[in-house]
């Protein structure tokens, strides 16, 4: 499964555009882990972007995608995460 992210942030204030321009390679890569429902590679990595940018919403959401499927017993497989995927659409 393959996600694509666009970010608009033109309007945010200078600060949280670089942050967000600093960690946007790391978050490209923790979405192709959560896209192949590596939830184990994907989860350090966006707690890693919202340690350098709490603002960061969608590094967030991500992070507690993971840790719900987690909770829900899906342990990171496949189904799980790709079901989750299509839920929160």
């Amino acid at each position: 499964m393959h996600l694509k992210s666009f970010e608009l942030y033109d309007s945010n204030p200078q600060q949280l555009r670089h942050l967000k321009t600093q960690t946007q390679t790391d978050f490209e890569q923790a979405l192709h882990f959560y896209a192949e429902a590596k939830l184990i590679y994907a989860h350090p990595i966006f707690t890693e972007i919202i340690h350098k940018n709490p603002q960061d919403k969608a590094a967030r959401w991500y992070m507690e995608r993971c840790e719900k499927v987690w909770c829900a017993g899906g342990l990171g497989r496949r189904g799980n995460v790709a079901r989750e995927i299509r839920i929160n659409r």
